[in-house]
Formats: C-alpha cells, structure tokens, sequence
C-alpha cells in the first residue's frame, strides 16, 4: 500500500475519486494533520464522511475532519472497470496505457510513478475523467 506524500498528494486532488469513497473495513485515510490511519468500523461506530469531511460530535460540540482517501490497489482496478467488457480487457488496456507517452509530464506513465497505486490512480483519472498528473494537478484536456 502507497503512503508516500506523493500518492497523498495525488489522492488529496483527485476530486472525483474521494467523492466516491464509501468508507470499507480496511481502508486507509489520512488525517489533516498528515497521520495515516486504517478505517476499523469498531473504532469509527456511527461517523459517516460525505465528501472526505467527517462530522464529529463530543460533549455537544460538533467538529468537521477533513479525510483524504488512500484507494488501495484492487479499488483502483475496479474503479477502472467497463461495463459490458471483461476484466482483461481493461487490463490489457491499462498495460499497453502504461508504454505510451504521458503527456503531461516526459516519459511513459510505467516509468514516471513509482507504486502501482500511483500508475493505476493515473490511468482511472485519465479514462474515466480526463484527466492527467501534471506533477502537482490533475489537468483536463488529455
């Protein structure tokens, strides 16, 4: 699992994928402060997070958190997933994706993110919203 800063950084911009987290046993979020944590439904009983801000009631005061999401790699890879096409054939497209030149940035996306996170979160931002990594934004126009 990809916790580096720069996976935090990509995950925090990706808008429309923190939009979609419906928080899941094992998910990994990361705190405004920059603490990591694991999603345990048993710690977190009755908090729901709507577009990455929990609300938190103690003693009667309400506080907002602000969460960033951290897809874990099988997330990503359903993310990406078509309906009406199989599974491999969504893979054979990320793999051939990976060997062509990213735009945005010099070289192929294989080789300029470092966790496969990375390369799968650059792949479902750009086929499903369009998007690329410009090194500190996801950019239309791809």
């Amino acid at each position: 699992m990809d916790k580096s800063s720069k996976y935090i950084e990509m995950c925090k911009a990706a808008r429309e994928i923190q939009n979609q987290w419906k928080q899941e046993y094992g998910d990994f979020f990361v705190f405004e402060n920059g603490r990591i944590e694991c999603w345990i439904s048993d710690n977190q009983k009755g908090q729901k997070i709507k577009r990455g801000f929990a609300i938190n009631i103690k003693k009667g005061i309400i506080r907002l958190s602000k969460y960033i999401w951290l897809p874990r790699l099988n997330q990503l890879i359903e993310m990406a997933q078509e309906i009406g096409r199989r599974y491999e054939s969504v893979t054979q497209d990320f793999f051939d994706w990976t060997k062509r030149p990213y735009e945005r940035l010099s070289g192929q996306p294989g080789e300029l993110f470092p966790s496969m996170e990375q390369v799968w979160l650059a792949f479902v931002m750009q086929k499903k919203h369009g998007k690329q990594w410009d090194g500190s934004n996801w950019v239309r126009g791809c």
